[in-house]
């Protein structure tokens, strides 16, 4: 995978991102939201992996998500 840089912060990133958002917008943080499944959690995971695996370097996870 290509690389380029991070504004002008002379970190190189993929130019493709994941973002993180669908990931906390219910909460995986049980004592705020219980009824996540746990087969939820893992598809999160896999996702992520997979990402990870395809050399995805830029994970999008903003303050705001899931609470903060």
């Amino acid at each position: 995978m290509e690389f380029r840089r991070l504004g002008r912060s002379g970190i190189k990133v993929s130019p493709l991102g994941l973002g993180n958002g669908p990931y906390s917008r219910d909460g995986f943080r049980e004592d705020l939201v219980s009824h996540v499944s746990s087969e939820a959690q893992r598809e999160a995971v896999r996702q992520i992996q997979a990402a990870v695996d395809l050399g995805v370097t830029l994970f999008d996870t903003a303050d705001d998500y899931g609470q903060g």
